[in-house]
């Protein structure tokens, strides 16, 4: 990868964060699937290692990184590396944070950053984003997790799920709507809440799905917690309106595109193993399968790009349809390794099962072709002139209406 046009500093980021996952964070990721834990000694390692928390500002502590930040492909490199070497449970446990971390750190009002944000950094504490509810794919998109006016702030009650993290977290990120009966009525608030306040229980529910099984992700319940003002982060509704979903995309794209580079170098050496790795057949699904998947990466290069440069109504379709790209080439290399890497390097408790498995199961969080769908009706919709103008006319329809197709699950 030494020919990516890559800043010194985030050339120092990409070595160092792959170091640590090829010589510490791969040789853990096993237990940590057996015994179900979360990975918190690798972040620790993140910590000691200044990646941790570049996701906020440079002001209070962090690194100036995260989709809004000075160097949008900072922490993507971090965690396209991690994913690379060490598989998805780490990358994805920092993955949460970081967005939880950007997201107060771009929203919350300076004093806010300053009385909040910054003893969580200095800490070292992890943050999660807590959105998901039980039953709420069938429900629909509002909360029944409720803020209630109490005094001069909030009591919530309900129930979170797919709470990735958050037994490891300092914080919580509640996304929470407004009660019929309060001034915030029908409004989605983010508040920011301590995961050891008085009517804050995270109840362990047995986590074992067949992929992310260290990726836990228990129940959260809230009961009559109340919450200060000074803990709402941003205006109601800032999450939705600033299209907080859609800024996650990257991440993910990220993600996915070092999980399946990672697989991909995997059924390489389970094809030489097997002898087979010189067959013209077994060559061009690896060719094809590569091909696709620096493509991926590519495309979440150009759109942390676009990012960097605060054009936010191409960034926001260029990081979805960078998304999109990065979940087809992952599936592509998963049906690529299925072929050619045989029988024998799927063993239950292989290295190759353990990562693909951590991938599928990641992955069914998205809804690419409803994604591509849109991009496809933005496209045949836009008004503009061929050639240059079709970018500008995708952007200003996609990037108001996209937000429908953004999934709810939280893993």
């Amino acid at each position: 990868m030494d020919h990516l046009p890559l800043s010194a500093r985030q050339r120092a980021a990409y070595n160092q964060a792959g170091l640590l996952a090829h010589e510490r964070f791969a040789a853990r990721a096993g237990h940590h699937a057996e015994s179900r834990t979360l990975p918190v000694d690798d972040l620790k390692d993140l910590a000691r290692a200044g990646l941790l928390n570049l996701a906020a500002g440079e002001d209070i502590g962090g690194g100036g990184s995260g989709i809004m930040g000075q160097d949008p492909l900072l922490y993507l490199l971090v965690l396209d590396q991690i994913a690379r070497h060490a598989g998805l449970a780490t990358s994805h446990s920092l993955q949460v944070h970081s967005h939880a971390l950007h997201f107060v750190d771009q929203c919350a009002t300076q004093a806010q950053r300053r009385r909040l944000l910054a003893p969580i950094i200095a800490a070292e504490g992890l943050t999660t984003t807590l959105s998901s509810e039980p039953g709420r794919t069938a429900r629909g998109p509002r909360h029944t997790t409720l803020a209630h006016r109490h005094g001069q702030g909030f009591v919530i009650s309900g129930t979170k799920n797919f709470a990735t993290l958050a037994a490891a977290c300092s914080h919580l990120l509640v996304l929470v709507d407004g009660a019929p009966d309060s001034d915030v009525a029908g409004q989605r608030l983010a508040l920011l809440v301590p995961v050891d306040a008085p009517g804050v229980r995270i109840e362990d529910t047995g986590w074992n799905p067949y992929g992310m099984r260290a990726g836990v992700s228990p129940l959260v319940h809230f009961d009559r917690h109340e919450v200060p003002e000074d803990a709402l982060i941003g205006p109601p509704g800032a999450h939705a309106d600033g299209n907080w979903s859609v800024k996650a995309d990257l991440g993910f794209a990220a993600q996915y595109v070092g999980a399946a580079h990672g697989i991909l170098e995997s059924t390489v050496r389970a094809a030489r193993r097997r002898g087979v790795a010189a067959s013209p057949a077994v060559e061009l699904r690896l060719g094809e399968a590569w091909s696709r998947l620096a493509a991926a990466r590519w495309h979440y290069y150009g759109a942390a790009k676009l990012w960097e440069t605060r054009d936010e109504g191409a960034a926001g379709p260029a990081s979805q349809s960078a998304k999109v790209q990065a979940v087809k080439a992952a599936e592509q290399v998963l049906e690529t390794a299925t072929r050619i890497a045989g029988p024998s390097a799927f063993d239950a408790d292989s290295e190759l099962t353990l990562r693909s498995n951590d991938l599928r199961y990641l992955m069914m969080r998205e809804q690419p072709d409803a994604l591509s769908v849109s991009l496809g009706k933005a496209l045949i919709d836009s008004a503009a002139e061929p050639v240059a103008a079709p970018v500008a006319g995708i952007a200003a329809v996609s990037y108001t209406h996209l937000r429908a197709h953004e999934t709810s699950l939280h893993l």
